[in-house]
Formats: C-alpha cells, structure tokens, sequence
C-alpha cells in the first residue's frame, strides 16, 4: 500500500503505532486530535489491513478497552530477515553488514538507472523509491523519505539505513550522507546530497 494515499493523519497513527500498542483516547491525547477521528481513521486503517486490536478486559464492570497494534505486510518474513541480518552482523561485523547491503542494493539500482545521468538518474531513483512505498521527495540538495517500508527491521540494524546512503551515493556518482533516521524519531529519513 503505498502511503502517499494514506494521508497524513493517518500516517501520523501509524507512526504512532509503530512504537507500541494504544487505544484511541491515548493516540488521540499524543496526536492532539479528537477521540471521535481517531476512531474513524483506525476503522479505515483497520479494514484497509493496516491495524489490528485486541480487547482487553479493565478489571471491573464496562466495555473492554480496545488496544489497537501495526500489521506490518512483511511480518511473515520479518523474523527470518531478522535472523540473517544477526547472521551476518556477527560474521561480518556492523561494518561488514553494511558493506554487504550497500553492494546488494547498488546492483539492483543500476539496472534500473542504466543508460541516466545526472538529473535524469536522480529522478528515476526517486521514482523507485516512490515505487518501494518510501514515499520519496528531493528538493535543495536533500532527498527525504517520509516513510520506512521495513521500519522494524531499521531499528535493529542501523546498517541498512548506512547502507542505503552508500548505494544512493554509488549510483548516483556523488556524496551522499545519511542526516536523519525515522527509527531515530525523526519525521523523515534525511540524506544530504553532495556535488
């Protein structure tokens, strides 16, 4: 699902969500929104496969409380990455991790941004990226990523995030540096683009 049709309130709970499970009158309370629009945006996310809950019961008389967590598309696939990326971590080392991811993900850009140059090849990478649901934008020297597709994954290994700037500065042929990380609790992931 590409986040881009989302909108930014309910890429807000989302973000929200990806820290830990809550019920509606909390998001609402964090987010400063009324409780009644959080219900209506986590029913959507909910039937769009986004967000699922479990009720829990308050320990006396009323209603259960509602506790609503993130599904994330790739969970089924989440733990073996998981376990490959320690695999690799402790055999190659945190720098060889990155090194490796950086050689992986160069390859495949550069099938894709064969035969560019320039702006041209910049674009096309925004375009790609665009495509993986990082919902990319570039303007003033900076290419941000407003959303993580494997976020769970970036918060245990910082080296994918490292990697990335390696293989955007391979394929693009100039300096790029990695400014702000979205596990870090930044809005965007930030990279600075040199000349």
């Amino acid at each position: 699902m590409q986040s881009a049709a989302l909108g930014g309130t309910k890429e807000r709970i989302l973000k929200r969500l990806a820290r830990s499970p809550a019920a509606a009158d909390e998001i609402a309370r964090e987010l400063g929104l009324s409780r009644v629009a959080v219900q209506r945006h986590l029913k959507d996310l909910h039937r769009r496969g986004l967000l699922a809950f479990e009720e829990r019961r308050n320990g006396g008389p009323g209603r259960p409380r509602r506790l609503w967590r993130r599904v994330d598309p790739e969970a089924p696939y989440l733990w073996l990455c998981d376990l490959l990326l320690a695999e690799l971590r402790a055999a190659l080392g945190p720098g060889g991790l990155t090194e490796r991811v950086a050689e992986a993900q160069e390859r495949r850009l550069r099938v894709a941004l064969e035969g560019l140059s320039g702006e041209d090849r910049l674009q096309r990478l925004v375009a790609l990226l665009r495509e993986g649901a990082y919902q990319t934008e570039v303007g003033e020297g900076e290419l941000r990523q407003r959303r993580c597709p494997r976020l769970e994954l970036a918060e245990r290994f910082p080296e994918l995030c490292r990697a990335e700037a390696q293989a955007y500065a391979r394929v693009l042929g100039r300096p790029v540096r990695l400014m702000k990380r979205i596990p870090d609790g930044h809005e965007v992931c930030l990279f600075r683009l040199g000349e």
